[in-house]
């Protein structure tokens, strides 16, 4: 039995989906309760910066590209943080 590349694929995206369910469900219970379309919005803002970031970590064992990744993933977490907290607070 072998494994295709569309098998692999739908594999990753299962555990993609599955971490982003958790997360939204966390985000939702405890951060912003009540409110499922905005902890969505989060949850899948912080699964992409997890993976940018996980990429980022990648690419630090070379040296093209990081200055730039390197400004894009804190200004992403940055951009994140502010939104959770302007949303919490309003």
């Amino acid at each position: 039995m072998s494994l295709s590349a569309g098998d692999i694929v739908n594999f990753i995206y299962l555990v993609y989906s599955a971490i982003r369910e958790v997360l939204q469900n966390l985000i939702e219970l405890t951060l912003i309760r009540g409110s499922p379309e905005t902890a969505a919005k989060f949850s899948d803002a912080i699964m992409f910066l997890t993976t940018v970031t996980a990429v980022y970590a990648i690419m630090s064992f070379t040296t093209s590209l990081r200055n730039m990744m390197k400004l894009f993933v804190r200004l992403g977490w940055l951009l994140l943080v502010l939104s959770i907290v302007i949303t919490i607070m309003f």
